[in-house]
């Protein structure tokens, strides 16, 4: 203010410095901080570059605004119990010692690249990583999906180790249940073998998309396919029904998901009830098959019963009374693997595989079986008997093929068995096909079969 006081001073006419002078320079200063003027005239010599050009602006005083930043992470499985993986992103590391979920300490801003990589692991202990580089986007990311195995040091390691269940798709595609890995592998028409579903060696019930969902596959686990191409698991541990959809999405259809699959904690099979969706309750689920109407049927077998589930998730069981057989003991009435014939009608083998049924409106009738005779022997009705009987699926002319040990029968809506193929059977190569024990089958539109 001084300044600008002393500018107007050189300016003023003699008569005014006198005055001023007379008047004090203080009532000067006095006049221009009481007259309105004062801060706009210093506003205006401000903006004309008046006053000192030397004085400093003065800094603003807003804060600068933070790039957001986000955690980077994912889930390990088949860490072995002491074991552990060291994972880097480049500018991070994370050492992880059990299964499950894990994130690097650093957090990464929107826009950053990162690459997930292994940087080591424990002995003995291969681990890979996939979905590793990408971009961070606006969120937490826990796509990191961490694979661990043993290293193999001696034998063979088979791709696919255990068979449950397996189905082809219109395409030709196979999928196959492996109760081994706990995945889903395709084998594609191009012979390429790859994980559909299921995280390799992880247990469990989650669902979601196929790359991180989980499975519990035993030996009793089985696959369905239906005319939508929608692919259907029987969960013999949770005792859930689960499916994956043509958009490769995992979900629950039916029944409440159990904690164990040990026979000490199943409860009595009434507890077992139809409803929809989870207010639905399975006992131990095996054979599954899906009907025309996309219905799926399946074997409770803790139940003895067989379960139709709706594209909806109802639950129903389905009326059945077994006809009277005196020569079928009551160990031998309880149901199996489970075919259906492109009239509707269901047939089933018993549980140990020496019957073939068949439900004629709610009741089972005996088709062809013999417990009295060991081995496999072709013959009619009861003079035919069976050694195991696997998976069955009928073929294109309305019979059934079941699979029978280490060969293949062929059973006539009459009863009358043969055998397709079996011992001292010769691969187009002429050497025994060398077949020990079946268990999967399908057929292809083509009519062969895939054992």
């Amino acid at each position: 203010m001084k300044k600008l006081l002393d500018s107007l001073w050189h300016i003023l006419s003699p008569v005014t410095k006198k005055a001023a002078m007379i008047n004090r320079y203080d009532e000067l200063q006095n006049l221009f901080r009481r007259a309105g003027c004062g801060v706009a005239l210093l506003a205006v010599l401000s903006a004309c570059g008046g006053g000192s050009g030397g004085d400093t602006a003065t800094p603003s005083t807003t804060p600068a605004v933070e790039t957001p930043r986000y955690l980077l992470g994912g889930t390990v499985s088949g860490l072995l119990p002491g074991a552990s993986v060291v994972l880097t992103n480049g500018t991070d590391k994370v050492t992880v010692t059990a299964n499950g979920p894990f994130s690097f300490a650093g957090k990464l801003a929107a826009g950053a690249s990162y690459e997930g990589k292994v940087d080591s692991a424990s002995a003995g202990l291969g681990c890979s990583i996939a979905q590793g580089a990408a971009t961070m986007g606006s969120a937490d990311v826990s796509t990191l999906v961490v694979r661990c195995l043993p290293v193999l040091l001696a034998g063979v390691q088979e791709k696919i180790q255990q068979v449950a269940g397996m189905v082809s798709d219109a395409a030709g595609n196979y999928y196959i249940a492996d109760a081994g890995n706990q995945v889903i592998h395709k084998l594609g028409i191009d012979g390429t073998l790859s994980v559909y579903a299921g995280v390799m060696g992880k247990r469990g019930a989650d669902d979601g998309p196929v790359s991180n969902a989980t499975f519990s596959f035993t030996g009793g686990s089985r696959l369905a396919i239906d005319r939508q191409a929608n692919l259907f698991v029987s969960d013999y541990c949770h005792a859930v029904l689960r499916k994956i959809t043509p958009e490769d999405v995992v979900s629950t259809v039916a029944g409440q998901r159990r904690s164990s699959c040990e026979a000490d904690d199943l409860e009595p099979a009434s507890a077992y009830v139809d409803g929809q969706g989870a207010q639905a309750r399975f006992g131990l689920l095996g054979s599954l098959i899906t009907d025309a109407n996309g219905d799926v049927l399946l074997v409770d077998i803790h139940k003895n019963a067989i379960r139709r589930v709706t594209a909806s998730g109802v639950v129903s069981t389905l009326p059945c009374a077994y006809a009277l057989m005196p020569e079928v003991p009551s160990d031998f009435r309880r149901v199996g693997r489970l075919a259906i014939d492109p009239a509707g009608n269901v047939y089933f083998s018993d549980v140990t595989g020496a019957y073939i049924f068949r439900i004629e409106n709610g009741v089972a009738v005996k088709v062809a079986g013999n417990r009295s005779q060991a081995g496999s022997v072709d013959g009619i009705g009861g003079a035919a008997s069976f050694s195991r009987i696997g998976s069955m699926h009928f073929n294109r002319d309305g019979a059934l093929l079941p699979v029978d040990g280490a060969t293949v029968r062929k059973v006539q809506a009459d009863g009358k068995v043969t055998t397709l193929f079996g011992a001292g059977l010769h691969d187009a190569n002429g050497q025994a096909a060398g077949f020990k024990q079946l268990s999967a089958m399908l057929l292809e539109p083509s009519g062969a079969l895939v054992v």
